[in-house]
């Protein structure tokens, strides 16, 4: 999912910013898509302790 939001949207955003004449701006825009992966995947659980398959043999 985060690949299809990131990677779906990276150009049009690269391309937008380029015609407003800020595409340097683009650099902030990546580095708040790795914040957000890298908090997610903190908070993410452990599904060998949490979740439906731990009890499957």
């Amino acid at each position: 999912m985060a690949n299809a939001i990131f990677g779906g949207s990276a150009e049009y955003v690269a391309l937008w910013l380029k015609q407003a004449g800020i595409e340097s701006t683009f650099f902030w825009y990546v580095t708040a898509m790795c914040a957000i992966a890298g908090l997610v995947s903190f908070r993410m659980r452990d599904p060998s302790k949490v979740g439906y398959l731990r009890d499957a043999p």
